[in-house]
């Protein structure tokens, strides 16, 4: 042992208590349950049906409880797990997530249609054309600027082309996950299943990586169930069919290849999961920053990063090129849902203006209100690079901090991009965050005003209910760390 370094003991596998067993007994039996239920009401959501037949209100209870139950594990068993597991609990960890994604492999979507963009994305790609080059509006009224190849693709598609939603604008996917698209196509045309079997490979591999993770840093292996019991998470992949799950092991790839010294490596596997979703070249400084003590490695892994960001993402110049008109553009300027915090930007931007005499346009306002976004997840990467130690090999804290700022103060907090933050929760903890599995289920409330013509009461006081419960436990959390009283147990060190 070297003189000056502390050890820690790690706890002794035993016997596990029959009361902390029959809690992770029946809290899987209880999810699965929950999730055979929300399978079998997805019957109810048919595409194109009468939105106030559909069973929005069980579906959203059915969600919450799930996320109760997920909570209530932290608190019994989760939070006091050793870095050890009792012999067979491993197998009923994997066996109850894999048994919630299953039931959800048959159930109809409920409530959401992106996936009608990724058939149809897929099926370009995989036959040959560049999906960045025609919007498919463009291709549903046969305009002489499409191949007829496409055209006759979009008759073949039966109903997909049709649901695409937005058409009117470019595909808002990067080229990664365009790939992905095309494999699932190669698989088998037009299927979900075949979608959903490429995620739960991606998910397997996340998996693997987050127990690897664990065991690195000692951290207790049950946390696994963390990301792979996430009812949210399961729920808005294998029957929201949101492609969020395919970054995830590249970017807990990056993390691993960080932590073993690997930093060129680490940062073209987070090139590869900015080429799923663009979010994560914003995570590029926490790999380079512990670096700086060697320059010549810090110079060729952020070469490596560049390089590889331009050659993944070169082909989103043809989606720019359509202006107001691409999906990037239209996100990146426009879109707004589910908010709470960001929309007082705007709204007070107005309310200022107005003090002057002035009437600020809608853009004016909303790009006044992306410059704060901009500027808070600067602070808070900022925050985050003062406490980082040079040749720091444990991200897991720095990148739930930095991707928990991006979520909570976006525009666009769909119950889907939790799963950004999900696999760093599994290897970080944080409760406060954790409660977002049972929060963000009160989005689908949306479709029910809106169907009954009151989706304004939705949009400026349900979304409120679904976030200010989260602010105040972040509040709360942080106000225990300062005091020295972390809401949960570290096993294995700090972060």
């Amino acid at each position: 042992m070297q003189p000056g370094v502390r050890t820690r003991p790690r706890a002794a596998a035993g016997p596990m208590p029959r009361l902390t067993r029959a809690a992770w007994w029946i809290g899987g039996i209880l999810l699965l349950g929950i999730f055979l239920l929300l399978s079998g009401i997805s019957d109810r959501f048919v595409y194109g049906s009468d939105m106030t037949q559909r069973p929005i209100i069980p579906l959203v209870g059915l969600a919450m409880a799930a996320g109760a139950v997920y909570l209530a594990l932290w608190f019994a068993v989760w939070r006091r797990a050793t870095p050890a597991i009792a012999r067979g609990l491993g197998a009923w960890i994997v066996l109850v997530g894999l048994g919630m994604r299953l039931a959800l492999f048959p159930s109809l979507p409920m409530l959401e249609d992106d996936y009608h963009r990724y058939l149809w994305d897929g099926a370009v790609l995989a036959e040959g054309h560049n999906p960045y080059r025609h919007i498919p509006a463009a291709v549903q009224n046969a305009e002489s600027s499409v191949p007829a190849a496409i055209i006759g693709l979009g008759a073949a598609s039966g109903l997909v082309l049709e649901r695409v939603n937005h058409p009117q604008l470019g595909t808002v996917y990067p080229p990664v996950a365009e790939a992905v698209f095309a494999l699932a196509y190669r698989i088998r045309p037009w299927s979900l299943v075949a979608l959903k079997a490429i995620y739960l490979a991606f998910d397997g591999v996340a998996v693997m990586l987050i127990a690897l993770l664990l065991r690195r840093k000692h951290r207790p292996r049950a946390w696994i169930a963390i990301y792979w019991w996430n009812p949210l998470f399961i729920l808005q992949t294998y029957n929201g069919v949101h492609m969020d799950i395919l970054l995830v092991p590249f970017l807990l790839g990056a993390l691993w290849l960080h932590a073993t010294d690997r930093p060129a490596r680490a940062l073209a596997a987070l090139a590869v999961a900015a080429a799923v979703k663009l979010w994560p070249v914003m995570l590029a400084p926490l790999f380079l920053w512990p670096l700086r003590r060697r320059p010549r490695v810090a110079l060729r892994a952020a070469a490596v990063f560049g390089l590889a960001c331009l050659s993944l993402l070169a082909p989103l110049a043809v989606a720019l090129a359509f202006g107001r008109d691409s999906g990037f553009v239209a996100y990146g300027q426009r879109w707004e849902m589910n908010d709470a915090l960001y929309m007082i930007v705007p709204w007070a931007t107005g309310k200022v203006a107005g003090i002057f005499g002035e009437v600020p346009t809608f853009a004016t306002r909303h790009l006044i209100g992306r410059a704060v976004v901009i500027g808070v997840v600067a602070t808070v990467l900022a925050w985050v690079l003062r406490r980082q130690a040079p040749g720091e090999r444990w991200l897991a804290g720095s990148a739930l901090a930095v991707t928990a700022a991006i979520f909570l103060v976006s525009p666009t907090q769909f119950p889907w991009y939790f799963g950004w933050m999900l696999p760093m929760l599994a290897l970080h903890p944080r409760v406060a965050l954790m409660l977002l599995t049972m929060m963000l289920p009160l989005y689908y409330l949306k479709f029910y005003f809106d169907a009954r013509g009151q989706v304004t009461f939705f949009h400026y006081r349900v979304v409120w209910f679904e976030h200010v419960p989260i602010w105040i436990a972040i509040l709360l959390e942080g106000w225990r760390d300062q005091r020295g009283r972390p809401a949960w147990p570290r096993p294995g060190g700090d972060d």
